[in-house]
């Protein structure tokens, strides 16, 4: 199976944020926001949001922080597009 961001993945992904306790709702022209207890989610789409979200709950206050070690494997990711 292969399963890549497009627009029919969005309602499953609203339905999974949803599921998961967070209500959604669109921030002005562009954004969106997902709110539970606690958490505060802003992103671009809801695909954004539902990563954001398993971050989150995987992670918890280190989801936006990478270690040294993760740094250097998306540098690598990134430069092995070039």
């Amino acid at each position: 199976m292969r399963l890549d961001a497009a627009a029919n993945t969005l309602a499953p992904a609203l339905a999974e944020l949803r599921h998961m306790g967070f209500t959604v709702r669109k921030q002005g022209d562009s954004g969106y926001l997902a709110e539970r207890p606690g958490l505060v989610l802003g992103g671009d789409d809801v695909l954004q949001l539902l990563a954001l979200a398993v971050l989150s709950e995987r992670r918890g206050d280190a989801a936006c922080r990478p270690s040294d070690a993760e740094i250097e494997n998306l540098l690598a990711l990134e430069k092995s597009a070039c």
